[in-house]
């Protein structure tokens, strides 16, 4: 993953401070150079001080003239992220969706719980009610515009609904959102 990837993740809290490590070490084979980078990188997690690990970090932002985004920014470029990994079909409409949900929208809504649609603040009110369909699928009855259709079909109908969902919110959110948090 990106740099940028891997800041927005961090600032979401979908890893921790050990994985400072990995994150420059990611950096520094995307071609990031920085003295805190490669100290940060050369730690240990066995033997790593998570406090030293923060420090060095964040003067690594300093000296690479990076600031890591807000929960908001960050929450932008996970959505993007993902949904073009659906519609690249890098991974599965299902696992983007699941990975929306609980990387994403989970760690995001829990500070904006101010609206009624579950995905409403995020403008990604459709891609949640296709994340709750895939659940539905393994009710035991499964109907779509009046008929009965098998799981695989189901699967199919949803797979394809979610991207072209991704592809809709690509195009409208996403299209201005690289470097949002690149190295300057």
């Amino acid at each position: 993953m990106s740099f940028e990837i891997n800041l927005a993740n961090y600032v979401l809290g979908n890893v921790d401070e050990l994985s400072l490590i990995d994150i420059c070490i990611d950096a520094i084979q995307e071609g990031i150079e920085s003295d805190h980078l490669l100290i940060v990188a050369s730690e240990n997690k066995n033997d790593s001080n998570v406090f030293e690990l923060k420090e060095n970090f964040n003067k690594a932002l300093k000296e690479l003239s990076v600031n890591c985004p807000d929960k908001k920014k960050a929450v932008k470029i996970l959505l993007c992220f993902w949904v073009k990994k659906i519609i690249d079909s890098e991974i599965s409409p299902k696992e983007g969706l699941d990975k929306i949900k609980y990387n994403v929208y989970d760690k995001y809504e829990g500070y904006n719980k101010d609206k009624n649609v579950i995905g409403d603040s995020l403008k990604i009110e459709n891609l949640m009610s296709l994340f709750r369909a895939y659940g539905d699928i393994q009710e035991p009855y499964i109907e779509y515009e009046g008929k009965n259709i098998s799981e695989k079909e189901a699967v199919e109908i949803l797979n394809k609904n979610t991207t072209e969902e991704a592809e809709k919110y690509y195009v409208h959110n996403c299209r201005s959102s690289h470097g949002v948090c690149a190295v300057k």
